[in-house]
């Protein structure tokens, strides 16, 4: 598991069977009455649960901007649980408060949602790793 402060998201890719790790963490949500009082999301061999107060990476991005008086923002995600986070920044950026772009990581089961919130895509880590370093060598 992984907490986040706001958030806890318990990864379960790297067990040894993931469909019946899913139905183990589905049926143990089911057992717990304050379930229902937060947010589940279900992203790529991972659950998170969020306090249910629009605490998710949207907001961490537009707090980030405000908070630091951001001019610019790049956003690099691969999964459901970035989608706010995506949608935050081309908010942000169609309303003239910051520059920036939304990145999607594609995969073989690219969720069709991030493909649309997204300005750019790359193809995998490695996909990434180009990336990051095509952008350290842009002179502004």
């Amino acid at each position: 598991w992984q907490d986040k402060g706001y958030s806890v998201s318990v990864h379960y890719r790297l067990g040894s069977n993931t469909e019946e790790a899913r139905r183990t963490l589905s049926d143990a949500l089911g057992l717990i009455p304050e379930a229902k009082e937060i947010e589940v999301f279900w992203g790529k061999l991972v659950l998170e649960l969020r306090a249910s107060h629009g605490l998710d990476k949207g907001y961490a991005i537009r707090k980030l901007v405000k908070d630091y008086n951001l001019d610019s923002v790049i956003f690099i995600g691969d999964d459901t649980t970035d989608l706010d986070a995506l949608i935050a920044v081309n908010e942000l950026v169609t309303r003239n408060a910051i520059g920036g772009a939304g990145v999607v990581v594609l995969h073989e089961d690219s969720p069709v949602a991030l493909l649309e919130a997204a300005d750019y895509s790359v193809e995998g880590v490695s996909g990434v790793a180009r990336f990051l370093s095509w952008l350290d060598g842009v002179t502004v």
